[in-house]
């Protein structure tokens, strides 16, 4: 595999003892040498996402207000810097089960009606109890 940012190489030897490698041995290098290609290229797909999500997470980081990333069903994915901090406050949000639970009854409600209407009506039949 080589591209701009990447070269990629596989060597294979054997033995002097196990004479000249063959026409039979090249095959089984050609049945290879695709899975090797995918292997390379899931890899740097990969590396791709990590690199997104870390760009993602900070840009996230840098935004003053609150912002909690949830699940459909209010499991917390991430909170930035200023959503952490508000969490580990005594404030009316914390985390129940490690779902986004508010201190108010009917915030709380709407909150999951909002978040069944984003994802179609998909999210699991919950009852987050607050903390507080």
């Amino acid at each position: 595999v080589c591209s701009s940012d990447l070269l990629a190489a596989a060597s294979f030897v054997r033995h002097e003892r196990q004479g000249p490698i063959g026409d039979a041995d090249v095959g089984r290098v050609d049945l290879f040498a695709p899975h090797l290609r995918r292997a390379v290229n899931i890899s740097r797909l990969l590396d791709l996402q990590a690199v997104r999500a870390a760009t993602f997470e900070a840009v996230l980081d840098g935004v003053c207000a609150p912002v909690f990333l949830v699940g459909e069903d209010l499991e917390l994915v991430h909170a930035n810097r200023a959503g952490g901090e508000m969490l580990q406050s005594t404030g009316g949000i914390s985390l129940a089960r490690g779902r986004l639970a508010l201190g108010d009854p009917r915030v709380q409600s709407a909150l999951e009606a909002a978040v069944r209407r984003i994802t179609g009506g998909r999210m699991a039949d919950i009852v987050v109890e607050s903390s507080q």
